[in-house]
């Protein structure tokens, strides 16, 4: 293709068909669903924090005052593309 790309101006008949799990609207899904996958996980575990059904052990709390944190996750996507 660079062969060609170099002697001429592609036209899309030089172009080769991806598969469809490689396909953009394909991985564009996948990445949403695992964005959403993550973003209830964190969300699940922010409410447990909240209303106090999950309760961290002393090493925990200690690590987290250190961090000057409260446990709190946030939705990230890089994560979700790493999954994609």
């Amino acid at each position: 293709m660079l062969n060609t790309g170099y002697q001429r101006t592609l036209v899309p008949t030089d172009l080769w068909k991806l598969h469809e799990d490689f396909e953009a609207g394909h991985l564009s899904d996948l990445l949403i669903s695992n964005f959403e996958k993550r973003r209830s996980k964190v969300e699940e575990w922010n409410k447990a924090l909240e209303d106090g059904s999950y309760k961290p052990g002393p090493v925990k709390r200690i690590w987290w005052k250190i961090r000057k944190t409260d446990g709190k996750r946030k939705v990230g996507l890089a994560m979700a593309l790493s999954d994609t």
